[in-house]
């Protein structure tokens, strides 16, 4: 309930990921459910589970940068509002156009400030490779 609050104060539900974790798992993932009424619509809006994914990769990489990278490519497609988003924010794209939009501009952030992985890192998710 909070976490929808929060959601309405920075555009909804449907631009904001989530995460739960303790010692043993992470779960990260929209907060705002499945949309089963927009199976097979190509117009959900896709940017609340590309960031859950980021903030999935902040537990696998504490360094923080493929999270970063994840969020400033958000950030960059959000900037042309109307342009680059789906119809809950007031867009024309599908959610197809939305993804690949992030997708292109995620590869210059990628580029710049490429995502190393430090030994601790790997030490930290129990040897597993990203």
């Amino acid at each position: 309930l909070l976490a929808n609050a929060a959601a309405a104060l920075v555009g909804g539900v449907g631009i904001v990921g989530g995460v739960n974790y303790n010692e043993h798992f992470v779960l990260a993932e929209p907060i705002h459910g499945t949309g089963p009424h927009l199976v097979g619509e190509n117009r959900a809006n896709p940017t609340a589970s590309i960031r859950a994914v980021g903030m999935l990769l902040q537990s696998l990489v504490p360094s923080g940068k493929l999270t970063q990278c994840i969020e400033d490519a958000v950030y960059e497609t959000m900037k042309d509002h109307y342009n680059t988003m789906t119809p809950d924010l007031g867009g024309t794209c599908t959610t197809t156009e939305v993804t690949d939009n992030i997708i292109a501009n995620l590869v210059p952030h990628l580029k710049a400030r490429p995502p190393d992985e430090t030994d601790q890192d790997r030490q930290q998710r129990g040897g597993i490779v990203v």
